[in-house]
């Protein structure tokens, strides 16, 4: 997300604070998981430094557009190298994985959309003068991928219906029984999804109008809801297999 945001209008300290935030949960999911420290861990941590250091000492669009992404990437590769070990696919092949990938890597995009947004909005107590458009811009992207994260789900289960073998139907059972996952079910796309979407409305009138806190107080029970649902979502994929 900070690829969309203009360096120039924002300034590096936003962008360090956002390397430092990074670094932070990076760090914080090494101590959880110590256990499963390796090389990639390791070299994340080691490129957000330079990010922090370059941004500190040597601020300049490259470090976000080189840097940045490099560690992103390398989170990512992380993640992949482990999901194996804690999400099984209902169907085993390379179209299940994609679509595993797939999802968590949207979910992800649309927590980090969701959060960047709101600490934007706290970034114009700092600079009051700071222009509406790169929130516009965040909103814009938060929006996009919470729309794409409903029709997402909506395609899945559509997918999962047309193509899940009669032998592992007990999980679709399993999903939408009140004595399984309804009621997490629900829960996932009342505060994951419906919610999120009505408060867009008010979110996106509230930026174009330059009312920023407003908007930010808007995306702090926007942040809460869709970390519920996607939390939620997880518990529903691992126990079911639905992509949630």
């Amino acid at each position: 997300m900070l690829l969309f945001t203009p360096f120039k209008d924002l300034g590096p300290r936003f962008y360090r604070f956002f390397g430092m935030l990074a670094g932070a949960f990076t760090l914080i999911y090494g101590l959880l998981n110590y256990s499963l420290i390796n090389s990639l861990w390791v070299g994340s941590i080691f490129i957000l430094l330079l990010y922090i250091l370059f941004m500190t000492y040597r601020p300049s669009p490259i470090g976000i557009k080189v840097l940045f992404p490099l560690t992103i990437a390398i989170l990512f590769a992380l993640f992949w190298e482990k999901s194996a070990t804690f999400f099984q696919p209902l169907i085993p092949g390379p179209i299940d994985f994609a679509l595993s990938q797939i999802n968590f890597i949207s979910s992800a995009f649309l927590l980090g959309a969701t959060l960047n947004a709101m600490i934007l909005g706290h970034w114009y107590l700092v600079e009051p003068k700071l222009a509406i458009d790169p929130f516009k811009t965040l909103t814009r992207a938060f929006i996009s991928i919470l729309v794409f994260r409903f029709l997402w789900i909506v395609g899945v289960m559509v997918y999962y219906w047309n193509v899940l073998p009669s032998a592992t139907k007990w999980n679709l059972e399993q999903l939408l029984s009140v004595e399984g996952e309804l009621v997490f079910l629900i829960q996932r796309l009342l505060f994951g999804i419906l919610l999120p979407l009505m408060l867009c409305y008010f979110i996106w009138n509230t930026v174009k109008m330059r009312y920023t806190q407003s908007a930010t107080g808007i995306l702090y029970v926007t942040v809460v809801f869709i970390l519920i649902g996607e939390l939620i979502g997880i518990h529903l994929t691992l126990t079911t297999g639905f992509l949630m």
